[in-house]
């Protein structure tokens, strides 16, 4: 079974046109993060943070919604798991 981990975060509902610099932007102004996989047919992508202090604070931060132009409303930030 996969357990959540802790430096992983995953964002899901991304609008098409994100590019991951645009995301990786996002996730930079939290912390320095060790790597980024865009997944665009799920329309999500899974970040790994280099502290899992850093990936908590992007959790809170930008849980219910990220900040206005930079996504939908749809999209959601969670604890990342597993790419399935």
């Amino acid at each position: 079974m996969c357990k959540p981990q802790p430096c992983v975060v995953s964002v899901e509902g991304l609008s098409s046109s994100t590019t991951d610099a645009q995301l990786k932007s996002l996730l930079m102004s939290v912390g320095p993060i060790q790597s980024l996989q865009m997944l665009p047919q799920q329309r999500k992508a899974i970040a790994k943070f280099k502290e899992p202090a850093h990936a908590l604070a992007f959790q809170q931060k930008f849980h219910r919604e990220l900040p206005a132009g930079a996504e939908p409303p749809g999209a959601q930030v969670s604890p990342g798991r597993c790419p399935a």
